[in-house]
């Protein structure tokens, strides 16, 4: 007669220990300084090892010594160990390798939080904004600016949200602001938004003054250039960084 519980037991085993069993979604992931592992080998406690890896990418592992982990997928690397054990010291070494934290990314600028995090699998800049506690009033909410960590120095322009996020990769968020004074109640930085105009500009600015010239308006984008806009062109788009000058009327 079948004892199923000891059938169960032996099942369970099997999924658990049994060699390239890593999470389907860190399957490519390579192991690299950071990144806190843990090894069970099954039945053999004295075997069972927790360590972050350091700057050397080494850990060292009892029987084995020294072993060179960074670059290794938790497959590759429970099979180097698999191997390991078995020349001389296991007949039929059973060992699982899992990630217990990933390696940080970092997160910077225009967030409430800035710092750095854990990698989640699946990260994306929407995640990581949101692990960084959201955005603050003037942050730019379309573009990033994104540093992988295999590609240190150059700096991608990315304006989707979904874009994913690697471990060690950097996240930078710049301030999106306009600028207005002159004649308006309240002069001052505001909180830029896409398709925002020249009348809600003044409004968010208090309104104008009494002594403001509606048909004597400048705005002076970020690169210097001017346009001037009188009354009819309170429709006008104003871009992030624009200057709005409202100046005096003489009548």
């Amino acid at each position: 007669m079948i004892n199923f519980r000891l059938l169960v037991t032996v099942v369970t085993v099997l999924l658990l220990f049994s060699p390239g069993q890593a999470c389907a979604g860190e399957a490519q992931y390579r192991l690299a300084p950071g990144d806190q592992i843990r090894i069970h080998v099954f039945g053999e406690d004295d075997l069972n090892l927790e360590a972050r890896l350091d700057s050397t990418g080494e850990i060292n592992y009892p029987f084995l010594g020294k072993i060179r982990v960074t670059g290794l997928t938790v497959e590759e690397l429970q099979n180097k160990l698999i191997d390991g054990l078995r020349d001389g010291y296991l007949r039929a070494p059973q060992v699982n390798v899992s990630i217990v934290e990933h390696r940080s990314f970092f997160i910077e600028g225009e967030v409430k939080n800035p710092g750095a995090y854990p990698y989640q699998p699946g990260l994306t800049i929407r995640k990581a904004v949101s692990l960084a506690g959201g955005y603050t009033e003037f942050a730019d909410r379309e573009h990033y600016h994104l540093v992988h960590d295999k590609s240190p120095g150059r700096s991608l322009l990315i304006s989707d949200v979904n874009t994913p996020v690697r471990p060690g990769d950097s996240i930078t968020l710049e301030k999106s602001v306009f600028y207005i004074d002159g004649e308006v109640n309240k002069v001052g930085s505001y909180p830029y938004h896409s398709g925002l105009t020249l009348r809600e500009a003044i409004s968010l600015a208090g309104g104008l003054t009494e002594r403001a010239s509606e048909s004597n308006i400048v705005i002076v984008s970020s690169d210097g250039s001017q346009r001037a806009v009188d009354k009819a062109g309170m429709s006008t788009k104003i871009k992030s960084g624009d200057s709005i000058r409202i100046k005096q009327s003489f009548f």
